[in-house]
This record gives C-alpha cells, structure tokens and sequence, in this order.
C-alpha cells in the first residue's frame, strides 16, 4: 500500500498505464497470428522461411483465394507501448560485457546476453544474479552457473592434458632428433678413421715398395 502524506493521499503519476492489459493483448494477438511466408516456399527448398509480398498477376496467393497462406494485414501489431518490450513488461538491453550491467536498470530493463564466449557468459550470469538482474535468454541462471563451471573445469583440465601431452611429444621429438645427429656424427667419425685406415696402409705400402727399390 502506499502512504498517504499530510497533503492527503499519495496519488499515482500522471500519465503511467498498467502495461499489463497491452501486454495480456499483445499475447492474443501473437497466439492466433499465422506464419507469413513467401508463395511456393513449400515446394522450392532454396525460398528462405520469410515473407516476400506475391507480384504475379495470376498469383492466388495475391488473390487470396481459399487453401492459400495468409497474406500480411493490418491488425497483426502489438500495441505501440508494449512493442518490442519482453513477456514481463521490461525493456531489452544487450550486453557483452559484466561492466555494461552497471547501467542496466532492473526495474525497468531485462538483460539479454550477447554472443560471448564462455567464460565471460558466465561472469556476466554471475554479476546478474548478484545485481538481481533478470536475464531473457537464460531461465535457470542458478543452473547454469553450475553446468557452465562444470563444463568450463573440464575444458581447463582437458586443455592441461592436451598441454601435456604437446610437451611430451616435443620432448620425444627433440629426443629423436639428438640421437639421429649422434648417429650421423658417429657414422661421419667412423667413415673418416676408416679413410685415415685406408690413407695408413697406402703410407705403408708405399714405403716397402721404396724399399724393394
């Protein structure tokens, strides 16, 4: 209830309607509105699921005749205050990051958020339920807070194990690598002593055939 002031009671602001009506209105007319889509989207898969005014002159959709989809007329709007505006009444405000919750108005506006990673989705969730801010596109935000922890700490230990493994392969690599040029320094050391084996036993040779002569 509200309180009454020495000046008398407390009077309503000029002006501020009850959205309630428009909004029970708006959710009439949205339940009997038909889907308008384009002339022969039923028959071609390319046509995309949205309307496209019929021009042909001998279009039955234009004509309207019976067994036909609903051509687009006037009457289908919602009401000009509650357009636009969510299911509660609240106006829609997009956000992307925690630091926008700051200007949002929970009396009046309802958050909806952005396409954003995980873990800065769940920060802003986070922030929201601290603030008490409604959030359009998460019903459950209590949870979602746990399922996205859960899931975020299985990506974090997914990614270590993925880290670890990368180290592993490198350390093998690097492994590999050291006993392959071990094993052509090896070969290289060992053909140059049988060249010098070689280079010996002609020295040797040479000096008895000087010898003999």
């Amino acid at each position: 209830m509200e309180k009454a002031s020495a000046k008398g009671p407390a009077k309503k602001e000029p002006g501020k309607r009850s959205l309630e009506p428009l909004l029970q209105v708006r959710s009439i007319l949205k339940a009997k509105k038909p889907e308008f889509l384009r002339q022969d989207v039923y028959k071609r898969k390319s046509l995309q699921r949205k309307w496209r005014k019929p021009k042909g002159m001998h279009s039955k959709l234009r004509q309207k005749h019976a067994g036909h989809p609903s051509m687009v007329t006037k009457g289908w709007k919602s009401p000009r205050a509650v357009r636009g505006l969510s299911p509660e009444g609240l106006q829609n405000v997009l956000v992307h990051t925690v630091e926008e919750l700051q200007h949002v108005d929970k009396a009046t506006q309802i958050v909806t958020i952005g396409k954003v990673g995980l873990k800065n989705r769940l920060a802003i969730v986070q922030k929201a339920v601290q603030l008490s801010i409604k959030i359009s596109n998460i019903k459950d935000p209590a949870g979602y807070l746990k399922i996205a922890e859960d899931t975020l700490r299985q990506q974090r230990a997914e990614k270590q194990t993925k880290q670890k493994e990368k180290e592993q392969q490198k350390k093998e690599l690097e492994k590999k690598a050291a006993e392959k040029k071990k094993e052509e320094t090896e070969g290289i050391e060992k053909a140059i002593s049988e060249e010098e084996r070689k280079e010996l036993e002609k020295q040797e040779r040479d000096k008895v055939l000087t010898k003999r002569e």
